[in-house]
């Protein structure tokens, strides 16, 4: 009886202990952009090699400290990469608090180039240059604007796989917007943060850049 006791105590002493380091641990933050810190090329010998990723994002975060940070972003690979590297890929980047998604080719050109470079960058930028009238111009925007989605999606599946209740989800730029909408609408009550990198523009801008698609972008 008296071991059974102190056991009791123990185990209670235990838990306490733990629940205090946890309320004083450092919180973990998820942050989600569309690029990881790291890159990944193809060397001379045909090996993977990573690097850290320039860019002031990167720079300014890597000096964060008191804080565990995952990073979730897209991860351009080599087109040959096969399986089992894309799984190498994955384990190396684990280890450096990476999670990587991975686009095809083609759904990244056309998310990426397609609608954030083309399309949401110039408006941003209040650089309006769009020809409507060039032939197929309507259809390239829908494609473009369905493989925004699609990538969004996909990046919403990631996150919810990665991220736990008591963690702070920070979304990053335009390249996704619709991602804070997709999450909540997954997780009910987990924080969700998303920062846009430019001011915000005028009502002005987005009305002389009405879509040439006959479908508006609000109604899809």
């Amino acid at each position: 009886i008296e071991l059974n006791e102190r056991m009791q105590r123990e185990r209670a002493q235990s838990v306490a202990a733990a629940r205090r380091a946890w309320q004083y641990a450092p919180p973990r933050m998820v942050v989600v952009a569309n690029r990881l810190p790291v890159s990944v090329a193809r060397n001379a010998e045909g090996q993977l090699e990573y690097s850290v990723s320039s860019g002031g994002m990167v720079s300014a975060l890597l000096g964060v400290r008191h804080v565990r940070m995952v990073w979730v972003g897209w991860c351009p690979v080599p087109e040959d990469a096969t399986a089992a590297e894309l799984q190498q890929v994955k384990r190396a980047l684990l280890q450096q608090g990476c999670v990587p998604v991975f686009l095809p080719p083609d759904e990244a050109e056309a998310y990426y180039n397609g609608f954030c470079n083309d399309m949401l960058w110039p408006l941003f930028h209040y650089v309006i240059s769009r020809t409507p009238e060039l032939d197929g111009a309507a259809e390239r925007e829908q494609e473009h604007w369905e493989a925004y989605q699609r990538v969004n999606r996909r990046f919403a599946e990631v996150v919810d796989r990665v991220a736990r209740e008591t963690d702070l989800v920070w979304v990053h730029d335009y390249h996704l917007m619709l991602l804070p909408s997709l999450l909540r609408a997954k997780r009910e009550h987990l924080k969700i943060g998303w920062f846009l990198h430019t001011p915000w523009p005028s009502s002005e801008v987005f009305r002389s850049a009405q879509p040439s698609s006959t479908k508006p972008v609000s109604e899809t």
